[in-house]
């Protein structure tokens, strides 16, 4: 039980994400689904890795008998960044025990032929229910998914992603039959930034509840008008927990987190150089792996406060106009973050 309590705290950063608002050309492409009236595949797709988007239901349905495949592609191979983590939200996965799901990123990698070829990642590991079978997973419950497996962040001219697919079978590894179907609100390919450590004591939770609005008439009655109580679900399923659909039951307000981390070593904080831009954008520290990532926290993230609490997530933003690093010794930091649910 964690009661809220908040740990090490870990960011998910959601990499396709950013692709899209730096413009660049992230291409969408569908295999075996069937258009729903004039909705076609790629359609059904726009959105659905957007973490300002993930409370829409979307339903895939399989056009002939065969696998269905989401595809991201990018032109320009050098802007996708090594991801290791895969998350499925609003998903009704679970609900079919016949459903599994292969889980592929593509690489692209020079051969001794100097031609490209496709290798396929290792170390699958079930953060939040997916059972795994080699680098084959099911939901064990309709809900949300999460799955990450070993990359490394050294990157060169012979290491560039250019594609990322998740495509879905059976669990006995047969094709699905036309008219098989699944439903998703999100699905997100990106990273984890794990904090160095926890944040210190004098940190806050609070609950907002900006939704509700009173105004008191000429008689002395209170009117409450609420507009909102809580995060939307993830579409026909409720947010960040595994059960059934939606209920009535659920956690109220808006949650902001007031953290400071005292005495941070300058490697945890910032790269070693700012002149060179494949320091800036793949050394493991926070600037280049949270700060920069969502583009000054103008863009969402999958926030956990604790990294070994997997029943506690938010989609949210930093709520700050800057980022502060106080030096207190030489190559040591405090700095204070400022962390608001966002949907």
């Amino acid at each position: 039980m964690s009661y809220q309590n908040v740990g090490t705290p870990r960011f998910y950063i959601n990499h396709l994400d950013r692709l899209q608002a730096l413009g660049e050309d992230l291409e969408l492409a569908t295999v075996n689904v069937a258009p729903q009236g004039d909705v076609i595949g790629t359609d059904l797709m726009e959105g659905l890795h957007q973490t300002s988007d993930f409370f829409r239901s979307r339903k895939f349905v399989a056009e002939n008998d065969g696998h269905i495949s989401l595809v991201y592609i990018t032109p320009s191979y050098q802007y996708i960044e090594p991801m290791d983590c895969c998350i499925l939200l609003g998903h009704n996965l679970g609900a079919n025990p016949d459903t599994r799901i292969r889980c592929k990123v593509r690489q692209y990698v020079k051969n001794e032929e100097n031609d490209y070829e496709y290798n396929d990642p290792t170390g699958f590991e079930n953060l939040k229910n997916a059972d795994f079978e080699g680098n084959t997973f099911r939901p064990a419950k309709t809900g949300f998914s999460i799955v990450k497996w070993d990359t490394s962040l050294e990157h060169d001219d012979d290491f560039n992603y250019n594609r990322i697919y998740i495509y879905f079978k059976n669990a006995d590894g047969t094709n699905l039959k036309a008219g098989d179907s699944f439903k998703l609100s999100g699905l997100f390919f990106g990273r984890i930034y794990d904090m160095p450590f926890s944040p210190d004591l004098n940190l806050s939770l609070s609950y907002e509840f900006d939704g509700v609005k009173t105004t008191k008439t000429r008689g002395g009655a209170t009117l409450t008008n609420t507009s909102y109580l809580s995060p939307p679900s993830h579409g026909d399923y409720e947010y960040f927990i595994n059960w059934g659909g939606v209920t009535s039951s659920r956690k109220l307000g808006r949650r902001v987190w007031d953290l400071s981390f005292s005495y941070m070593s300058d490697s945890d904080l910032a790269p070693s150089t700012f002149t060179t831009y494949e320091k800036m954008r793949h050394d493991n520290n926070f600037y280049s792996q949270v700060i920069h990532k969502t583009l000054g926290g103008s863009l969402p993230f999958i926030f956990q406060p604790d990294n070994t609490n997997f029943d506690d997530f938010a989609i949210a933003r930093f709520d700050m106009k800057s980022f502060k690093m106080t030096q207190k010794a030489h190559g040591v930091y405090n700095i204070k973050l400022k962390i608001r649910e966002s949907w």
